[in-house]
């Protein structure tokens, strides 16, 4: 049986946004799978339980 796709929204600045547009493009490949394997791969970097997230919002955590 196929996993079940969540969707997530994420916030990015207008520059933020072109750039990672810009890169999936000369890739030939969609923006959303580009972010996709972004967050796979920093998930997976920052994974254990000694680990921190190098975040620097006031916002970070909250839900």
């Amino acid at each position: 049986m196929a996993e079940k796709i969540q969707r997530v929204t994420v916030n990015l600045t207008p520059k933020e946004d072109a750039a990672l547009r810009r890169f999936a493009e000369d890739r030939q490949v969609s923006h959303s799978w580009v972010a996709r394997m972004a967050i796979v791969e920093y998930l997976e970097r920052h994974a254990g339980p000694q680990s921190n997230l190098p975040l620097t919002t006031a916002k970070a955590g909250r839900r």
